[in-house]
């Protein structure tokens, strides 16, 4: 097995304890992101994939298809990209330009 399919091994293995503790989605997120040292896009990715497949009985329980996690409430990372628009990190197209 490779090194980074062991390290997704290790998370997916934390996530599942986690989640048998009976911690919640923003718990288990925050946990393996310090833990794991992962940024918030990767840490909510590896997590938000694993929490769907175990079907725990949280609100955020539900399928992609159903929950859009970054623009309704958990980690909306929208916001992410408006500030750093703002803040002179945009791109030409964000100021009129092309």
């Amino acid at each position: 097995m490779s090194k980074m399919g062991a390290f997704n091994l290790q998370i997916e293995e934390y996530t599942n304890y986690l989640i048998s503790q009976g911690d919640t989605y923003d718990q288990v997120l925050e946990s393996v992101q310090k833990v794991y040292g992962l940024s918030d896009y990767d840490a909510d990715e590896l997590v938000w994939g694993i929490w769907v497949d175990s079907g725990s009985n949280d609100k955020y329980a539900v399928t992609d298809d159903d929950y859009d996690r970054f623009s309704h409430g958990v980690n909306d990372m929208s916001d992410d990209g408006d500030a750093l628009a703002s803040a002179g990190f945009g791109t030409d197209e964000d100021y009129g330009a092309f």
